[in-house]
């Protein structure tokens, strides 16, 4: 009787075992060398010691918990049986455990554990991690197929650092809702708003030019604009010269401005569909702050005080010569010359012979680059006589000529200049044929005449020019005399 005890006793034990039910065994938390925090008995929490943990056979559930910090990496469990099912959950959920795939973890996908669990298989070498997005997933889970709504905010496991696309891997849309904000800086001190009506920025918007497309207007509404803007220049510090806007409405009358920039409302005269029906435009001019000068602004500007400001010199040896270069090219050469370099930028350079002209955009020694128009050819021939005169936006400069030379005085109403002979050579001025300078010579010049000066160096004029044909002397020094046509 009692063998078949025996018997029987050792047969439940081999029935047991069969069965894969295992013995419990008493849970312990740390090994006796000090490594990854290990546990047999199910619910145990099991502490990350360099990212890693260590679990028995009989483990089927545990609490993980971060080594230090607000968060940990898990990237290799130690232990486990091939066909084990392992349940882990956060030991504290507002400290995320994040497991990773640079272990034995492996998936389609890292995970993360919080508020919910992971289910891991483990298949004699790796845990295998649960396929995102699988049928079943909790509300809140992050899935790839869109099913499951995020209920919570997406984070990154530190600020700052985590980048929402790539170079190569960019995201399409972005959808907001009505009022949705757009955070910048750390602190989040910069916020784009969405509204009904636009976008509303709460600082400064910089960029280098500026260009709308023309929407609807709305009838009768004094304070809407017709977003049809024109940027007259792709040049300036500010990207454009000036802005124009199309306003329907009645007349707006003046608006106030910001320091740089002015504006102005002029009817243009089509047929309108708001208020008195007339359509409005506004012209937005810059002023270039750094060179203190209004950009094309046709305006008149008045100041209750003294405007002042300096007076640009630009050096000069010879003012006129003779291409010697290639024909037909787009840069003259003066092989000649010694021209200080970039001296001529800013100044207009004449083809006399082919009767073109344009703005100079640089020059060394021997070479001035222009884009010419104007002329038969627009560009530079084997002795083609060249000329150089004060730029567009050089008015109020003085030019200061040490060779002899001819230099070309602009027909612009309202423009002044000042010519100063440094050597002992005489400088020829030119004008164009319709324009008539008056007092530098004892005699009426003619129009279209020159004025050449004595051959002293000190001899010097001043030119305003009272119109488009007609040039006042202020004032001079040497006997300047009547050249006749040139």
């Amino acid at each position: 009787m009692k063998r078949l005890k025996i018997l029987l006793i050792l047969a439940f034990f081999v029935v047991w075992a069969a069965a894969g039910l295992g013995f419990a065994a008493p849970p312990f938390s740390h090994d006796s060398g000090g490594g990854a925090t290990k546990a047999s008995g199910p619910g145990t929490t099991l502490t990350i010691a360099s990212g890693i943990v260590t679990v028995s056979a009989m483990g089927g559930y545990h609490k993980i918990a971060v080594e230090t910090g607000a968060s940990d990496d898990l990237v290799t469990i130690n232990g486990g049986t091939t066909g084990q099912v392992l349940t882990l959950e956060a030991a504290d959920p507002t400290k995320p455990i994040y497991l990773l795939r640079t272990g034995n973890l492996q998936g389609d996908a890292d995970s993360a554990l919080a508020y919910s669990t992971v289910t891991l298989l483990y298949n004699g070498s790796k845990w295998v991690l649960p396929k995102m997005g699988a049928a079943g997933a909790g509300t809140g889970d992050f899935l790839a197929d869109g099913t499951v709504p995020m209920t919570g905010a997406i984070v990154p496991n530190a600020a700052n650092t985590i980048a929402l696309g790539s170079a190569s891997a960019e995201w399409a849309d972005l959808f907001l809702g009505d009022g949705a904000i757009i955070y910048g800086q750390n602190d989040q001190s910069n916020t784009m708003t969405s509204g009904a009506s636009g976008w509303t920025f709460n600082k400064v918007v910089t960029a280098p030019g500026f260009q709308s497309t023309k929407s609807s207007g709305v009838a009768g509404d004094d304070s809407r604009y017709e977003a049809n803007s024109t940027d007259t220049s792709s040049s300036g510090r500010r990207g454009a010269d000036s802005l124009t806007y199309s306003y329907r409405g009645k007349d707006p009358g003046t608006r106030a401005t910001s320091a740089n920039m002015v504006e102005a409302w002029t009817n243009a005269g089509e047929a309108g569909d708001g208020g008195d029906s007339t359509p409005w435009v506004q012209t937005i001019s810059w002023v270039d702050l750094d060179d203190y000068l209004l950009k094309d602004s046709t305006e008149d500007h008045l100041t209750s005080g003294f405007m002042t400001g300096l007076t640009k010199s630009i050096v000069l040896t010879h003012a006129s010569g003779v291409h010697d270069g290639a024909d037909d090219a787009a840069i003259m050469t003066d092989s000649g010359e010694s021209f200080t370099a970039s001296a001529m930028v800013g100044m207009t350079v004449y083809n006399v012979t082919d009767g073109s002209s344009g703005l100079v955009t640089a020059n060394d020694g021997t070479t001035v680059t222009a884009t010419l128009a104007g002329g038969t050819d627009n560009n530079w021939d084997t002795n083609d006589v060249w000329q150089v005169g004060p730029g567009p936006k050089q008015s109020n400069s003085a030019f200061y000529v040490s060779a002899a030379s001819t230099i070309r005085h602009p027909a612009t109403a309202g423009y002044i200049a000042a010519y100063y002979v440094t050597g002992a050579v005489a400088l020829i001025i030119e004008v164009a044929d319709a324009m008539t300078i008056v007092g530098a010579t004892a005699a009426a010049v003619d129009a279209g005449d020159t004025i050449d000066s004595p051959a002293t160096a000190g001899a010097f004029i001043v030119l305003h020019n009272m119109s488009a044909t007609s040039a006042m002397a202020w004032g001079r020094n040497g006997t300047w005399v009547d050249g006749g046509a040139s």
